[in-house]
């Protein structure tokens, strides 16, 4: 049964729903909550309601960048043990800027960002081992960070305004079926390839170097004085995670070759 999970800001009020469902006989029902608990202390535990087989309770309060355990547990009508259900509530200050602000606009001459945080965040709450991000302590420079990093990185296309701070949004790049991407959003990849690095360097900061473009690439003197410019081997601490790598394959470059 997967885990519930739920995101609000400390100044909030929001309804955390345990459905039983999956836990109880077909026709039974829930006759009283029993109990809703939250661990750790500081999250304010409101007033409980239930109907069928979903018990329903009120959170408010809670700590910034805090992630609450909650567990409800209830009786049933078939007269079986009390039932429980754990949950997940990780609470965050989104008005707070710790930090340099993240600026998301595509094609602005000031974003620092391919995404914005809520974003990452729905990304994440639907990603299989996504609830590391809900540990990151400052999302947002994560997010930053990632996005200059992928700008380091040479691309297809060309930026489709030339005031725009970053590489993305661009004109003449494909996706798989060959089909032009919008040249005026950042492409979805992209997006995901932001939030995928910026947990990744979040857990692994030391693992990417801070160089300019070829940072990521080794060069090879030939004869005539070409020098050929090709991928790093995979023992280069520049090497992206696969799973970022993945998700630009079809973006990025391939090996480039300069004549002296």
């Amino acid at each position: 049964m997967a885990l519930i999970r739920l995101t609000k800001q400390p100044a909030e009020s929001r309804l955390f729903d345990f459905d039983f469902s999956g836990k109880m006989a077909t026709g039974a029902t829930i006759t009283a909550v029993v109990s809703v608990v939250a661990t750790p202390a500081g999250l304010t535990v409101g007033a409980t309601t239930f109907s069928g087989q979903i018990a329903q309770v009120r959170l408010s309060g809670g700590t910034d960048q805090t992630e609450y355990l909650i567990t409800g547990k209830v009786t049933t009508s078939d007269g079986g043990d009390p039932l429980e259900l754990d949950g997940l509530l990780w609470v965050e200050d989104l008005t707070t800027t710790v930090g340099p602000a993240l600026i998301a606009t595509a094609g602005g001459s000031t974003s620092n960002s391919y995404t914005t945080l809520a974003e990452a965040n729905t990304y994440f709450a639907g990603r299989l081992g996504g609830e590391a991000w809900g540990a990151v302590e400052n999302k947002s420079i994560a997010l930053i960070t990632a996005t200059s990093e992928l700008d380091k990185l040479n691309y297809y296309g060309s930026k489709t305004n030339t005031n725009q701070a970053l590489k993305f949004p661009r004109s003449g790049i494909r996706d798989e079926d060959m089909v032009l991407f919008d040249e005026d959003q950042i492409p979805t990849p992209v997006k995901r390839a932001t939030c995928e690095l910026a947990l990744y360097l979040s857990e692994n900061s030391e693992t990417l170097d801070s160089g300019g473009d070829l940072s990521e690439f080794k060069s090879l003197t030939l004869g005539n004085n070409e020098i050929a410019i090709l991928p790093a081997g995979s023992g280069s601490r520049s090497q992206l995670p696969s799973r970022v790598r993945s998700l630009l394959s079809l973006l990025i470059s391939p090996a480039r070759v300069m004549r002296a």
